[in-house]
């Protein structure tokens, strides 16, 4: 059986990189009807303005039994802040967490940092103040993937999209090259830590603890990795839509631990690439072998055997 979560960060114009129209309300209504039909749950990483201005939204998606959790305040770079920053960034977690409890009768326990912190992904001091929020779980770690190499714009190679074989079981460690010599996933030294690191890239790898938070790899591209930064009211070619489908479904099909789908509400949500994510929940949905479902959800599955690292 194959466990997939499916991730937004649900950031509405907090997120994008440009100024344009976008209406959130309507992206998220598409939304949630469209995980309705496939009777899919899914978790929704909020930016705490959107809890701020757009409070009855929020409420809705967690009253369809899609899990809430924290996506920053104002999606900004923590890994920017300094100490006198992080504590007023803690402050401002804290008034969204109360929003929260009072909104949807619980307060958030899952955490991905705008931008993923890149480049330093594990920082202790943002860590500890999550730990002290009361967050278990978080996710910011990411990888290059193989996909990313064969868009329709570089290497139109539709034979490639979503597979795995020799040739991606050696771009996909080149890609993520500087992860795999500097990072620590398993308990490894070494030349045996690297090699660990070249398996996590290339077969994925269960979610460890780190800091007393549990790391959730990510484990499939972002949209924006394959489809770049689309404007919401700008279309999507259909050849470029079948290759983002072929890339999650291929991506989730060949996982053997907890496979992450990682979308953006005003990318996947907008425009013609709704589609997109109708043709995957509808491929992975007709499986029998998958489960999708939240991390909270998950959660007994997940904390087995993880590792402290």
């Amino acid at each position: 059986m194959s466990n997939i979560t499916v991730f937004f960060d649900y950031e509405g114009k907090w997120g994008m990189p440009y100024k344009s129209e976008y209406d959130l309300v309507k992206t998220t209504n598409d939304l949630l009807s469209l995980l309705r039909k496939y009777k899919v749950k899914a978790v929704f990483f909020v930016v705490g303005k959107i809890v701020e201005e757009n409070p009855s939204v929020v409420k809705k998606i967690a009253a369809e039994g899609h899990e809430i959790a924290v996506h920053g305040y104002l999606h900004e770079h923590l890994d920017r802040l300094t100490d006198k920053e992080l504590e007023i960034f803690s402050d401002k977690l804290s008034k969204i967490e109360s929003s929260l409890e009072k909104l949807i009768g619980k307060r958030p326990v899952g955490f991905r940092s705008p931008y993923l912190m890149a480049p330093k992904f594990h920082t202790p001091e943002l860590y500890k103040i999550l730990k002290a929020h009361g967050y278990k779980w978080v996710s910011n770690r990411d990888l290059r993937y193989s996909e990313e190499i064969f868009r329709p714009d570089r290497f139109n190679l539709p034979f490639m999209w979503g597979k795995k074989n020799i040739l991606t079981d050696i771009l996909s460690p080149l890609l993520s090259l500087d992860i795999i010599l500097k990072d620590r996933v398993n308990n490894g030294k070494g030349l045996k830590r690297i090699a660990q690191n070249i398996a996590w890239v290339n077969n994925g790898i269960k979610p460890f603890k780190r800091y007393g938070l549990v790391e959730i790899p990510l484990t499939s591209p972002f949209d924006c990795d394959l489809l770049g930064l689309p404007k919401p009211k700008e279309k999507t070619p259909e050849a470029w839509a079948k290759y983002v489908t072929a890339c999650f479904v291929g991506g989730a099909n060949r996982s053997q631990n907890l496979y992450t789908l990682n979308l953006h509400d005003w990318i996947m949500g907008s425009s013609n690439r709704i589609s997109i994510l109708d043709e995957t929940l509808k491929s992975l949905s007709s499986n029998k072998k998958n489960r999708i479902d939240t991390v909270e959800n998950f959660t007994k599955s997940i904390l087995k055997n993880i590792k402290n690292l």
